[in-house]
């Protein structure tokens, strides 16, 4: 993991009050999972597994790529039929935002928690911003 990504995902968690978090690089083509924080070694095992895998296969996170804008999910059971790691990671509400470079949207950060209940604080914080904007380097 890089350094920059591990002070993403560590950061992302600790000021959302979340458990967990993650960060996804988008090619163009595939979702790659490059950094995580606080998963499982069963959850771990299963993202490492599951990714890279297109935006159509990843409801959740192929949505903040397509829409770029935030996807705020206050119960993956009540709103996915399956979502991925669920089971193992346990998570039940997580907010995806995604990472723009010149509004074309090159990446996710995610946070989860293990309680249902949506993220509006934190979406509404943000106001109309669409995403996280990102520099050459990110």
């Amino acid at each position: 993991m890089l350094p920059v990504y591990e002070a993403i995902v560590n950061s992302a968690a600790r000021l959302c009050g979340a458990l967990m978090s993650c960060v996804f690089r988008f090619d163009g083509e595939l979702i790659h999972l490059v950094a995580e924080h606080n998963f499982s070694p069963e959850g771990m095992h299963l993202y490492r597994e599951a990714y890279p895998l297109p935006p159509s296969r990843d409801r959740l996170i192929g949505a903040a790529l397509r829409e770029r804008k935030p996807v705020n999910v206050a119960d993956v059971l009540e709103n996915y039929r399956v979502a991925i790691g669920q089971s193992e990671l346990g998570y039940r509400s997580v907010l995806a935002v995604p990472m723009l470079q010149d509004d074309i949207a090159i990446g996710v950060i995610a946070v989860s928690r293990l309680h249902p209940g949506g993220w509006s604080h934190l979406v509404d914080y943000c106001g109309s911003r669409r995403g996280v904007s990102c520099r050459d380097g990110a």
